[in-house]
């Protein structure tokens, strides 16, 4: 670094001996003032020294350089002392400098000269090296900087208004690894406001390691009861999402425990459904719904939360759906959610429960029944309200079932339009907003003709990109993986997984989604016949992952997938045992029907194979893929 500050010193026109004699003065002087930072004081350390002479010399140029604007140029470029090291784009970076545009570019372009600011031109940021940061921040008011950095960014996270989100989250998205460093570099009552407003960005664009820090260090260091609650409850969600299910636990049982304390009922059921919501993702049914119907739902009874009674009420029709108890979901659709909406008023609501029938209706095979639903009445509500991420899953959900059918040109064109914003769950959902979490949901799939794959591509892709929502950006590019899979066009789908998709998941730490997508691989891999590879991915990458979760109905699912590849290969013992003894008791104990009834279907294969002399009395599996779940929010 010294050497770069030296030579661009000299090519400002100075020459070498010049150079070394204000080189040596400012090393001597240096020992008889008190540096700017006493880290160059460690007489052990002479090179730090030279170093920091180095620095001043580049200093006094660059004072030279500003002339008359020297006043107000030093103390915006020695402004970028705070920012993160990794770089910046101009935009934030006037912020930080805190002028306009105009006079930053020209100061910037005096420090690149004297090689005090280096620039990428390629990438488009600014940074400086680490210990010349350290030394600019002594010659400007850091504190006043470092306020204009934080302000930024807080200006950019809130979700709403829905109209400039996209904008702003796309601006903090471009200056990922930044935002990054500046999330953990929050501390104190910076880490307490960064950690309450930036829950919903935090959500969508992670990195859930880094935020799960920042909140950490903001709940040690505030007593403020809501401030606490709150961190509570973003910590409970985003370590959920990031799949540290311990963690979700530990935050939801202190969140009670405080908000208890605090005489605050609806959120200790709250936290009571965040309890539920791990139970339920780990297979423990009976006792998540145990919780939903003994200490969520007479709480909202008793608050007269006729809303919130009502979003209880669909999270245990979720339950029963998933164990293929359809008849009684979808009569607490009907009789117990649909009307509290239409009594309230609450369309978006109503349209969401709507799609939940859909659903059901979708599940039976009625596809007629669910398009019907989705584009008569709940398309139109999303888009009266001017709801882009309602109307884009929505499409997704007709694009599910236009993918049933066949139609997989269709269904493709929806996604791709449909990709522009982004959502949540991974290589099996799809984005839905829902009365209590503005998260994604799930979705289905397709066929040949022209329309499922035309929706994927042409509706839903452009607006999760305008939303700036990566996760449902890559949700959407994961079921036009799908749609090219079912087609056949198995190189497209799998580059789609392995460059789009998964470094996504990656990027936001979010573990169960990364593990749906190596499946995902996996199954392509196993429709070409690369049974090693495929059989590895199962074992090593995703199968332990489900293990660590406790999602005993994933790992069921992943188990089945093993055996098929034990099946293909005429492993008919090995496959035949884990169909009895790892999944068929799974899918018995969570009262999932059409699991053990796949299972059921899948060991009969193999009882009746030519020349086997096995006899059982049981039936098949593969199972669904394993579902990505989203965290609860706030009603």
């Amino acid at each position: 670094m010294a050497i770069s500050l030296a030579g661009a010193y000299l090519r400002s026109g100075r020459s070498i001996k010049t150079f070394l004699e204000r080189h040596r003065a400012r090393l001597l002087s240096m020992k008889a003032e008190r540096a700017p930072n006493t880290l160059y004081l460690d007489q052990s350390r002479d090179e730090l020294q030279s170093l920091a002479a180095t620095f001043a010399l580049s200093i006094e140029a660059l004072r030279e350089k500003l002339g008359r604007a020297e006043e107000a140029g030093m103390s915006a470029v020695c402004a970028l002392g705070v920012a993160p090291l990794v770089g910046v784009r101009i935009g934030w970076l006037v912020a930080i400098m805190g002028v306009e545009e105009g006079w930053a570019e020209d100061w910037l372009g005096d420090a690149v000269t004297l090689s005090i600011v280096q620039r990428d031109v390629v990438a488009g940021r600014w940074r400086v090296h680490k210990l010349l940061g350290e030394y600019l921040r002594g010659h400007t008011d850091a504190e006043a900087a470092t306020a204009r950095m934080d302000a930024w960014v807080l200006e950019r996270l809130p979700e709403a208004p829905d109209e400039t989100r996209g904008a702003r989250w796309g601006e903090l998205q471009v200056e990922h690894d930044a935002v990054a460093e500046w999330v953990a570099g929050l501390d104190g009552a910076r880490a307490v406001v960064g950690g309450r407003v930036g829950y919903d960005y935090a959500f969508v664009s992670g990195p859930y390691a880094a935020w799960l820090g920042a909140v950490a260090r903001g709940l040690a260091a505030t007593t403020d009861a809501r401030a606490r609650s709150d961190l509570l409850w973003h910590q409970g969600n985003l370590a959920r999402q990031a799949g540290d299910l311990d963690l979700t636990v530990q935050a939801a049982k202190l969140k009670g425990e405080h908000d208890d304390a605090q005489g605050w009922d609806r959120e200790v059921a709250l936290a009571a459904g965040l309890r539920a919501d791990v139970l339920q993702d780990r297979g423990q049914l009976d006792e998540a719904l145990r919780i939903r119907r003994e200490e969520q739902l007479p709480v909202y009874e008793r608050l007269g939360d006729v809303r919130r009674k009502a979003i209880t009420l669909g999270q245990i029709a979720d339950v029963l759906q998933a164990r293929g108890q359809l008849d009684e979901a979808l009569t607490i659709r009907r009789e117990e959610q649909l009307p509290v909406y239409e009594r309230l008023g609450d369309v978006r609501a109503k349209a969401i429960t709507l799609g939940q029938i859909a659903d059901v209706h979708q599940a039976r095979g009625q596809l007629d029944e669910a398009l019907t639903i989705r584009r008569e009445e709940e398309l139109p509500v999303y888009e009266r309200l001017g709801d882009l991420r309602g109307k884009a899953a929505t499409m997704g959900q007709i694009a599910d079932v236009l993918q049933a059918r066949g139609q997989l040109d269709e269904a493709l064109r929806i996604r791709r339009r449909r990709s522009s914003p982004s959502t949540s769950d991974s290589a099996t959902c799809a984005p839905r907003p829902s009365p209590w979490a503005r998260s994604p949901t799930c979705s289905r799939r397709a066929d040949s003709s022209t329309r499922p794959s035309r929706i994927r591509r042409e509706e839903e892709l452009p607006v999760y990109e305008r939303l700036g929502d990566v996760r449902g950006k890559a949700v959407t590019l994961g079921k036009i993986a799908d749609v090219l899979q079912a087609r056949g066009q198995l190189d497209e789908a799998l580059r789609i997984r392995r460059e789009e998709e998964l470094p996504v998941y990656e990027r936001l730490g979010d573990v169960r989604s990364k593990a749906v997508t190596m499946g995902k691989i996996a199954d392509v891999l196993q429709a070409r016949g690369q049974l090693d590879e495929a059989l590895r991915i199962r074992r090593e990458e995703e199968l332990p992952v489900y293990e660590r979760l406790g999602d005993v109905q994933a790992k069921a699912v992943t188990m089945g997938k093993i055996a098929d590849v034990l099946q293909r290969r005429g492993q008919l013992d090995e496959a035949l045992r884990i169909r009895r003894e790892e999944q068929l008791p799974v899918y018995e104990r969570l009262g999932d029907v059409r699991g053990k009834a796949v299972t059921m279907g899948k060991i009969a294969d193999i009882l009746h194979a030519p020349g086997t002399a096995r006899r059982g009395p049981h039936h098949s599996a593969g199972g669904a893929a394993p579902r990505l779940r989203a965290p609860r929010r706030r009603a």
